[in-house]
C-alpha cells in the first residue's frame, strides 16, 4: 500500500479552454458514423430491418461534448508537463522539496490515504497507472506526469507499507479452508453432471 503527495490536473478544469470548431465535429461524425448506428432490429418477417443512422444535427452536441472532453484532457496533460518542468527546475536548482517547489508555483499538493492497485483515489481516479509509476521510481523521486482517465497527476510517494505477514498467514489459512470446502461441495455435483451427460 502507498500514500502519496500529489498535484492533480483534472481535465474538467480545462473544459473552458477547449475550442471545438464545426469542421472538427463534422469530421468526427464522418469518421465515426458507424458508431452511431443503432443495433440491427430483427423483424419477424424479413429478419433484416436496420434503423437509419441518426442525422448529423441530432448528434452535433454529443460529438462536441466528446471532442471537448478529449481536448480538455490533452490541455490538462500539457499543463501538467509544463508544471512538471518548472517543479524539476526548482527542485534541482534551488534544492526545494516537492511541496515547497509546488508552493512556489502557487500549487498545494494533496495527500492521499493509503491505497493499492485498482483502488480509487479522490480527485485522481483509479490508481493502476500510479502504482505502475511507483514501481519505476527511485526512493524520494517525483513521478513523471501520469495520465489518468480524469486528466493527469504528478506525485511523490510519502509512505509505503508492505503486507502484514501475520494477517496474510491468517487470511491464507482461512481462504484455503473455504476453498477446500467449496471443492468438496462441488465434487458430488460434478459426478452427477457426468452421469447425466451420458
Amino acid at each position: 500500500k502507498f500514500r502519496i503527495s500529489y498535484l492533480a490536473f483534472p481535465a474538467d478544469k480545462y473544459v473552458d479552454q477547449a475550442k471545438i470548431e464545426d469542421g472538427q465535429i463534422h469530421d468526427y461524425f464522418e469518421a465515426h458514423k458507424d458508431e452511431f448506428v443503432p443495433a440491427l432490429k430483427i423483424d419477424e418477417k424479413d429478419k433484416a430491418g436496420a434503423e437509419a443512422p441518426p442525422a448529423f444535427d441530432d448528434l452535433k452536441d454529443k460529438i462536441k461534448s466528446i471532442l471537448t472532453e478529449a481536448q480538455a484532457g490533452d490541455i490538462a496533460i500539457k499543463d501538467a508537463a509544463a508544471q512538471y518542468a518548472k517543479l524539476q527546475e526548482l527542485m534541482t536548482k534551488e534544492g526545494l522539496s516537492f511541496a515547497l517547489a509546488a508552493a512556489k508555483l502557487g500549487m498545494k499538493p494533496e495527500e492521499s490515504p493509503f491505497f493499492s492497485r485498482s483502488e480509487y483515489i479522490e480527485g485522481v481516479g483509479e490508481s493502476d497507472k500510479i502504482v505502475e509509476e511507483i514501481s519505476r521510481l527511485q526512493p524520494n523521486a517525483v513521478s513523471n506526469v501520469v495520465e489518468t482517465r480524469s486528466g493527469a497527476v504528478i506525485f511523490k510517494v510519502l509512505e509505503s507499507k508492505g503486507i502484514d505477514e501475520e494477517k496474510f498467514k491468517k487470511d491464507k489459512e482461512e481462504f484455503s479452508k473455504i476453498a477446500l470446502e467449496r471443492k468438496k461441495a462441488e465434487a458430488p455435483l460434478l459426478e452427477c453432471s457426468v452421469f447425466t451427460a451420458r
